[in-house]
């Protein structure tokens, strides 16, 4: 279907098959595709990826209706204070909160969204990569703040202390 040196794309998409199964999941087209040209293209087959990782190949005769989803991507962090980058909004916390109450809050929220805790759930690849973004932002927030000590974080963060290098590698 693909040759070795043609590049896809993945396009996340609702399936309705004739037989009243739905499928959720990813089709992966040619990069110079849509899902439309692909369905309606050559071929009797499309390869589609199931939330659970499965790869299967649908007759394209046999799907009833396919819905494309658009799934918002999640944009990195960047680590100076002058993009927008607020470890205190990230964290929950004000910039009045003392170090121990930030600590306390960071535990919380990185044991709500570690990674760790959905590897054995069912769930959609998209879902456990916001998991672990949101786990990284945490992080990141917190080490950037950590890095102050329990110095006036205010002072630090306003100084621009807070440096990329300083970030801690995920």
């Amino acid at each position: 279907m693909f040759n070795s040196e043609q590049r896809v794309k993945h396009v996340f998409a609702s399936v309705r098959l004739s037989d009243g199964r739905q499928l959720d999941g990813k089709f992966i087209i040619a990069e110079t595709s849509n899902l439309l040209m692909t369905l309606n293209g050559d071929g009797k087959f499309a390869v589609f990826v199931n939330h659970k990782g499965n790869t299967k190949l649908i007759a394209k005769s046999s799907i009833v209706e396919a819905n494309e989803k658009q799934i918002k991507k999640i944009k990195p962090l960047a680590c100076s204070n002058d993009n927008g980058f607020d470890p205190y909004k990230i964290l929950g916390v004000s910039t009045e909160t003392t170090f121990d109450i930030i600590e306390a809050q960071y535990k919380k929220l990185a044991r709500r969204y570690h990674p760790g805790r959905y590897t054995h759930k069912e769930m959609p690849t998209e879902i456990a990569e916001y998991a672990l973004s949101i786990s990284q932002q945490v992080e990141q927030a917190f080490q950037s703040l950590a890095a102050c000590g329990q110095e006036d974080l205010v002072t630090c963060i306003q100084e621009d202390l807070v440096t990329c290098d300083q970030k801690v590698a995920v």
